[in-house]
């Protein structure tokens, strides 16, 4: 059976109440789990695909579109090895678009390629 549910509230089994608004802009909109040295994305969630570039070089790309390229990107990758701080920036100084985010994740030594990279955006 298919349908449409409204509601401006949602509430809990304890009765607490909260607003579909606050529900709805505080899940990530998008997220992946990526192997940069295999290049495999492990799961996801509205990613269609992960292009990588170079050594810890790779953009995430959304299955739908954000609605501005104004999101968050949260993310963090487990370094095997490492020879410093955990590194993670941008390093194209590529702006986000609606579709995709670029990404490069390494440490003081330099971008590497890891096994288990997470990106989440929220919008």
């Amino acid at each position: 059976m298919a349908g449409t549910i409204v509601s401006d509230t949602i509430q809990n089994g304890a009765g607490a109440n909260t607003t579909t608004t606050n529900v709805i802009n505080g899940c990530a909109k998008a997220w992946v789990n990526y192997n940069s040295v295999s290049q495999v994305i492990n799961a996801s969630f509205n990613v269609s695909s992960v292009t990588y570039h170079s050594t810890g070089n790779f953009t995430v790309n959304f299955t739908t579109a954000m609605p501005n390229a104004n999101y968050c990107v949260t993310t963090c990758t487990v370094l095997t090895g490492s020879s410093g701080a955990v590194l993670v920036v941008d390093a194209t100084a590529a702006a986000p678009t609606t579709s995709a985010v670029r990404m490069a994740m390494g440490d003081s030594a330099g971008l590497k390629n890891q096994t288990r990279n997470y990106v989440a955006i929220f919008s």
